[in-house]
């Protein structure tokens, strides 16, 4: 095994520093990728028809594609490429949040003065209630004056922040999301969603002139604290759903709806890739396409690899609910009972379940949900619930289980699940360690275990061999502590299949 790694280091420095015959034998000793299992329980046969595939990368240029026939690990396939071909930019830091801004937050102080024009451009949301409380402030002035809000601005000022869309574009060989999509999307959310104040609350308002009228000082003290809500989102590849819970901290209300378009639900935020390569936000971009009760308190929304399904976790009446929406139409296909979670409102001092809206609480892991190959897996704070798809179509609960020690880190794992109608295989990929391989759980249909085992490649920890090698004998895009690792994008680290 050492003399084939420093032969593959060798012959690595001479395809990157460009010699062809060198390359050749790279190609060769590359393809040779094994694959071996460890099985800590149960019997490989279980696993025939069973097939896995992993995309993995070294600095984000040399690419391995493998297909696992799990019951035979030795007959693995290997694709390998190098330098030429690069897999599609992937965007795994995708997010959206929509958040109102704290009024209070948007005063300003500046002792030498400025003109009430650039004031009024640097808080254009605050524009026109600053022009009517500095009107009535006099040069070398402080005026102060309590108001209704609502008599002078149309509801809270909605922040935007997002990094989409989930494929991002080359630019100068880096992967990025361009600012002028970013600015659409502000723009679209900001025209679509207003949220009027609440009725009781009123503003303090001081507004301060030195001698030559110059504005000095506004700030701003409510009555009512602004709401405050979480986003929650699932990001596709031309969309992005989203919708708002009551923020997890505070666990206060929602605000009111009742301006926004088709009022509270889920809203789908629609983008296409143009002609010139960028991303646009799609005609007509924006639309409420499932309505929600606010009273139902929404957890997480999950999308299926194909993007043809939306699954909604959420709690209502003390029971905990997975919702299958098929995106096509955003019409319901299923709504189904999740048994066995722990109570997700719990009281931060007594560690009692407390109901909606009561006291602090924190998020326990029962909104983490995995869309698979005819199944749904829902994970909680210790145990997960299964449910497997019939030949008509719908789920039916199959069991509850602790978790896998395996599959604990759930922020950090990539998590496959397989149904064939008889047996369910579970993967794990760890992209936490960024390492290849994956530990296979296969049950019956009653939840017995079949089958545990554990993958692993003769690629694992190259990469601490590679770094010996200088950055400028591997190219741009790579640095010295880069390991051979599954790829970013989810669909492409890891797939879990049944074959008949």
């Amino acid at each position: 095994m050492r003399r084939r790694t420093v032969v593959f280091l060798l012959c690595l420095v001479a395809v990157l520093g460009g010699v062809a015959a060198a390359a050749h034998t790279m190609g060769r000793s590359a393809d040779a990728v094994a694959v071996t299992t460890t099985t800590q329980e149960g019997d490989p046969a279980v696993l025939k028809g069973l097939t896995a595939c992993q995309n993995l990368q070294y600095g984000k240029t040399l690419l391995w594609d493998l297909k696992i026939p799990l019951a035979e690990p030795e007959e693995t396939a290997v694709v390998f490429s190098r330098e030429g071909r690069s897999i599609p930019a992937y965007n795994e830091n995708a997010y959206l949040a929509v958040t109102l801004a704290d009024p209070s937050q948007e005063g300003f102080y500046d002792e030498a003065g400025d003109s009430q024009e650039n004031v009024e451009k640097a808080h254009p949301q605050m524009a026109p209630l600053l022009r009517q409380i500095a009107s009535r402030t006099a040069p070398g002035q402080t005026y102060t004056e309590t108001v209704d809000p609502a008599q002078y601005l149309s509801g809270y000022f909605v922040w935007v922040t997002d990094f989409l869309p989930n494929v991002l574009q080359e630019e100068g060989g880096q992967a990025v999301s361009l600012p002028s999509f970013s600015q659409e999307v502000e723009q679209t959310i900001q025209d679509f969603f207003t949220f009027p104040f609440d009725q009781e609350d009123r503003w303090t308002v001081t507004v301060a002139r030195n001698s030559e009228g110059l504005l000095t000082q506004m700030t701003v003290e409510t009555s009512v604290p602004a709401p405050v809500m979480d986003t929650l989102y699932a990001v596709g590849d031309q969309a992005v759903y989203f919708t708002f819970a009551p923020n997890q901290e505070t666990a206060a209300g929602l605000p009111d709806f009742c301006q926004v378009p088709g009022g509270y639900g889920i809203y789908r935020l629609s983008y296409a890739q143009g002609a010139d390569g960028r991303f646009h936000v799609a005609e007509n971009g924006l639309q409420m396409v499932y309505a929600l009760d606010p009273q139902e308190r929404v957890l997480n929304l999950a999308l299926s690899r194909d993007e043809s399904t939306l699954v909604l976790v959420s709690y209502r009446e003390d029971q905990y609910m997975g919702t299958v929406l098929d995106t096509a139409s955003m019409s319901l296909c299923q709504t189904v009972e999740i048994p066995g979670q722990s109570p997700w409102w719990e009281d931060t001092e007594t560690g009692q379940a407390t109901v909606p809206g009561q006291g602090e609480c924190h998020y326990d892991r029962t909104g983490c949900v995995e869309v698979g190959e005819r199944c749904l897996l829902f994970f909680g704070q210790e145990d997960y619930a299964v449910f497997l798809r019939g030949a008509d179509g719908t789920y039916h609960y199959g069991w509850s289980a602790p978790i896998p020690p395996a599959f604990q880190n759930m922020q950090s794992s990539n998590v496959r699940g397989a149904w064939n109608g008889e047996k369910l295989a579970l993967a794990f990929a760890d992209l936490l360690e960024e390492e290849p391989g994956l530990v296979l759980m296969v049950y019956d249909d009653q939840g017995d275990l079949l089958y545990h085992g554990a993958y692993t490649t003769t690629l694992n920890g190259l990469g601490l061999d590679w770094a010996l090698v200088e950055e400028r004998s591997y190219g741009a895009g790579m640095a010295e502590d880069d390991n051979v690792s599954p790829v970013a994008d989810p669909a492409l680290a890891l797939t879990l299949t049944w074959n008949p």
